[in-house]
């Protein structure tokens, strides 16, 4: 099964291990440390997501950093975000400390969203629920380990297949079709040709050929020519 076609429930740890809302802080940093993971859901006692608690929540709390304030005064109670912030830094439970702006995906959700909503929100595991119901959670370990179990792409024979096999993924991974380029091959060893405007769409024309399985070696003859346009523009 190809890497860009698994889905959540594919890859997913089942076995979730979790917090609920009224455990305290440091038996969660307990289970963080025992565990070897970063972060943890929070979870209801109808096994709904409520929340997630990770390394970054307990970064400002009062056993590291001390007082909130720099001049060690107290809280000011008219600064509400000031009073929250104290809330959130020296509260024992997890209820208090959480975040509630989670972000999850159902288990027939892409590999590649997922890897997206880790990458847009800085985060290193998400929940999959259905239903609201946690049923598993991927982390970007998992997603490791599928690059590594993915089956690899069958092998092209013949010069003629390598050819358009190449021509195809100039189109189809890089854009690359509107520009005047060619691909010659000969005993499996492909030469590309032409220009295009940037080093960039050179070297991405490079890989996108050099992807191809089958393909023995490149040969990379492409020119740059800032004043070139891909055909009819």
């Amino acid at each position: 099964m190809e890497t860009n076609r698994l889905l959540a429930q594919n890859v997913m740890s089942t076995d979730v291990i979790f917090v609920g809302p009224g455990h305290s802080i440091a038996h969660a940093a307990q289970i963080m440390l025992d565990n070897q993971v970063s972060g943890l859901p929070v979870i209801g006692d109808d096994g709904s997501l409520i929340g997630m608690l990770t390394e970054g929540d307990l970064m400002r709390r009062s056993e590291i950093c001390g007082s909130l304030s720099s001049d060690n005064s107290a809280v000011d109670p008219d600064d509400d975000e000031q009073t929250a912030l104290y809330i959130r830094n020296n509260s024992w439970c997890v209820k208090d400390v959480m975040s509630r702006d989670i972000m999850s995906a159902p288990p027939d959700s892409p590999l590649a969203l997922i890897a997206n909503l880790m990458e847009r929100h800085d985060c290193k595991r998400i929940p999959i629920v259905r239903n609201n119901i946690v049923v598993g959670i991927v982390s970007r370990a998992d997603l490791l380990r599928a690059i590594v179990s993915a089956a690899p792409e069958p092998i092209i024979l013949g010069d003629d297949a390598l050819r358009i096999a190449i021509m195809a993924r100039l189109s189809t991974d890089v854009g690359l079709e509107d520009f005047d380029l060619q691909a010659t091959v000969e005993d499996g060893h492909a030469t590309l040709i032409g220009t295009v405007e940037t080093q960039n769409q050179r070297e991405a024309a490079r890989v996108a050929a050099d992807s191809v399985r089958g393909c023995k070696s490149l040969t990379n003859e492409i020119t740059l020519d800032a004043s070139a346009r891909p055909k009819g523009s």
